[in-house]
């Protein structure tokens, strides 16, 4: 082993400005690749496409149409006059004229429950003298099928349903982003302010704060890290090192990726931040060390023996974080995974950049630039501390190990209070103009969450149509006395806007519930009251196919209720009313699906909790088997993991003490701050047990360790420390959880890793010497 590094080693050194040289190559290689690396904007790369309830929802879009909805709502107290219908409808025709938009639907083109054969607009009839501002307004706000769909309880909100044209990257039809660029102005420009919210708006923005936060935050971390180490370093060459590692290893990686056909997810906006960070540590352990052989030896001789002691060490820990990030591959929720294989390969590449460009930067042009490492104006005091710290382990054991039993008891308690954040809105900060809307149209509309509930009656099954229509009426009915609930909508809905039986008959049978009332069909003709629904149905789908195409499929003969359920608070109480709807519906249609985006995400969340302890486990496996290989003993393994997992204990637990839900990025806290921190352990048990070799005293081993390794984790940990906060500057808050649990779970394990492994080390190697011990 030992024999290899220094022929490595050797190597590295002699061709230095042939691995230069390789470094350029590859990075103009990879260059043009990783600028045509794009984000996978579609929703649906975030679930398993063999989840049975996926599927339920692609049937939704095969059976009913493949367009993706978005809802825009402002505020008239005049709407219902001729100059708010107008308002109303330029609005509509701005909407409908945007690329991208496949159709509108407003109160412009609806029926009156009244006069459901006129065909004049609300605008014509209310010109014309048909109705009154009063009359039309009371029809349409009592109306079981328009109100808190197309105008609020109070009147005096309109709202708009607008259908975008899904994107198929295959045959290259991307136009939502533009559309709803388009949609965005409109609504800003309209009098009053529209409010533009929905499902394809949400995943929208995030992708476009993504873009931005890639951009920005990586461009952050480079000048705040740089401005760092210049403290530290106090050296114009140990500043550029740095920098080119991690540039080099974020366009390789970039490229790596565009190239196997990867694409950036919901959750990689950490990407650049991360690969800076981990290049940034990497480099610090080296400069340390360098500074510390460059004092007794020339620049050379100072590399070579630099690179033979700490080259293992960064070759394991670059090996530990790859598996950390591998670890979620096992994960349920597909931006997970592949945000998983994304730092896998940016760890790797940050190994082979810190290889390629080392020896060169470290060893050219000596007269231009120093070689020689400064130290920054705090180190004498760290070291100090760390020296008194190393002394305080050997007199306190107890209370340190106290400490680290009330450290697990308090995260586990916590653990067991966390809640995941199963609302997609959750995402964005409170001042958000998306959260803002949301809230809008949640005040205005009482059922803002929608739900498809699906079901086929097979033509010959023998179920007469009327017989169907009657149980769809049950099961709509059913499903409103649930408080929940706030009202369905079905063909029958459509079908009881034409005169007949069903239509009155219904509205006799079922009780209004509390502040609403079903009877919005006033007196019909008399010579219309013996038309059956069949009849009913067959007419609208030959005259106004697209009525009934949303709700009801002749040729698969199945059927779409829309169940709108008010805002829960808790994933425990949204799953509370997918299982009631879903018992309710198959009562009445025992092959019914529940599904849509809302019980998608509602499900998909529920494996994030999960996901976060079986891919920490895989990690903690995977990183054990390999420590236990780099030093050749399990127990010692075992001994330095306590100290890392300790941390991410407290950490997972402070976010059901605090309230923090867990979402797509804080998922992986557990199984990523794992792999960063257990590089510390690397670092400080390689320089423990090259002392320990010389000196045989396991305390002067420990002493020595944590004056040299010690202050180099010291300093890594604050380059680390300065970049992940800047992921709080993010507009996502998973990114913003992200970057401040993973710092304090860096700073946890730092504190780790300088007292409670010295302290597991000591009795350890109490009484021994490394030959009765096994070697690295």
């Amino acid at each position: 082993m030992r024999s290899m590094v220094t022929t490595l080693v050797d190597s590295l050194i002699r061709w230095r400005v042939g691995w230069l040289v390789l470094a350029a190559v590859l990075f103009g290689f990879a260059w043009s690749s990783a600028q045509k690396l794009s984000f996978d904007r579609r929703i649906e790369s975030m679930f398993p496409v063999d989840d049975p309830r996926y599927v339920s929802y692609q049937q939704v879009h095969d059976w009913f149409g493949n367009a993706e909805t978005t809802i825009v709502a402002y505020d008239d107290p005049e709407l219902f006059s001729e100059l708010g219908l107008a308002r109303l409808q330029q609005l509509h025709d701005e909407l409908l004229a945007v690329p991208g938009v496949a159709g509108v639907v407003s109160l412009n083109q609806i029926r009156r429950p009244s006069a459901p054969l006129d065909s004049r607009t609300l605008l014509q009839q209310l010109e014309q003298g048909a109705v009154s501002a009063d009359t039309l307004r009371g029809e349409l706000v009592s109306s079981r099928l328009y109100r808190e769909r197309l105008v609020s309880a109070s009147g005096e909100s309109a709202i708009l349903w607008v259908e975008l044209e899904r994107d198929d990257p295959d045959a290259g039809i991307q136009t939502r982003a533009s559309a709803l660029a388009k949609l965005r102005k409109i609504c800003l420009e309209h009098r009053p302010v529209a409010m533009l919210a929905g499902g394809p708006v949400l995943v929208d923005e995030v992708f476009t704060v993504l873009e931005q936060d890639g951009v920005t935050l990586g461009l952050a971390s480079s000048l705040i890290l740089t401005l760092v180490i210049l403290v530290l370093f106090k050296n114009l060459r140990w500043v550029l090192l740095p920098l080119l590692v991690v540039q080099l290893a974020v366009v390789m990686t970039k490229g790596a990726l565009q190239i196997s056909g990867l694409q950036m997810t919901m959750v990689s906006s950490p990407l650049v931040a991360l690969v800076t960070v981990i290049g940034v540590a990497t480099v610090v352990h080296l400069t340390v060390r360098y500074r510390e052989e460059r004092q007794s030896a020339e620049a050379v001789e100072a590399l070579r023996k630099t690179l033979t002691h700490v080259g293992p060490a960064i070759f394991w820990t670059c090996v530990t974080t790859l598996l950390g990030f591998a670890a979620l591959q096992i994960s349920h929720v597909g931006p997970v995974r592949n945000f998983g294989l994304m730092m896998s390969i940016g760890s790797g590449m940050v190994l082979a950049a810190t290889i390629l460009l080392t020896a060169g930067c470290v060893l050219l042009l000596p007269r231009l630039l120093s070689d020689r490492p400064g130290e920054a104006w705090f180190e004498g005091g760290v070291t100090a501390a760390l020296g008194g710290l190393i002394a305080s382990v050997k007199q306190n054991p107890g209370r340190l190990l106290l400490a680290l039993a009330l450290v697990l008891i308090w995260g586990v308690v916590g653990i067991s209070r966390i809640e995941v954040a199963t609302d997609f809105n959750e995402n964005f900060r409170q001042s958000s103009q998306i959260v803002k809307s949301f809230d809008f149209l949640r005040e205005r509309i009482e059922g803002i969450n929608a739900l498809d509930v699906i079901f086929t009656v097979p033509a010959d099954a023998g179920v007469p149509m009327e017989e169907t229509l009657g149980r769809l009426r049950e099961l709509q009915r059913e499903l409103e006395l649930n408080p929940r609930v706030a009202q369905t909508l079905s063909v029958a809905e459509i079908l009881d806007m034409m005169p007949g039986k069903s239509a009155e008959s219904r509205n006799e049978e079922t009780p209004p519930r509390e502040g609403r009332t079903n009877r919005w069909l006033p007196t019909l003709p008399s010579f219309q009251l013996n038309i059956s629904d069949s009849t009913k149905l067959a007419t609208i789908e030959r005259f106004e196919p697209g009525l009934v195409g949303k709700l009801w499929n002749r040729n698969a003969q199945a059927f779409r209720v829309i169940v709108q359920v008010g805002h829960a608070p808790g994933s425990q109480e949204k799953l509370a009313i997918l299982e009631t709807v879903e018992g309710i519906s198959r009562k009445h249609f025992p092959d019914a699906q529940v599904t849509g985006i809302y019980v998608m995400m509602v499900y998909l969340v529920q494996h994030l909790l999960a996901d976060q302890w079986t891919t920490f486990g895989l990690s903690l496996a995977l990183i054990l088997i390999t420590m236990s290989w780099a030093f050749r003993n399990l127990t010692l393994a075992v001994l330095a993991l306590i100290p890392n997992v300790a941390p991410i204990v407290l950490v997972v637990g402070a976010m059901g003490w605090w309230g923090l839900k867990v979402n797509m990025a804080s998922a992986m806290i557990a199984s990523v701050s794992l792999g960063l921190s257990v590089d510390f352990s690397i670092h400080y048990l390689w320089r423990f047990k090259e002392e320990f070799r010389k000196t045989s005293d396991v305390y002067e081993a420990l002493r020595r360790a944590h004056g040299s390794v010690g202050l180099s984790m010291v300093l890594a940990n604050l380059a680390l420390t300065a970049g992940f906060l800047v992921l709080l500057a993010s507009s996502l808050l998973p990114t913003v959880h992200f970057g401040l649990l993973v710092t304090v779970a860096m700073l946890g394990g730092l504190i780790g890793n300088l007292a409670v492994l010295p302290m597991f080390l000591r009795w350890r190697y109490a009484g021994k010497t490394l030959e009765t011990s096994t070697p690295a």
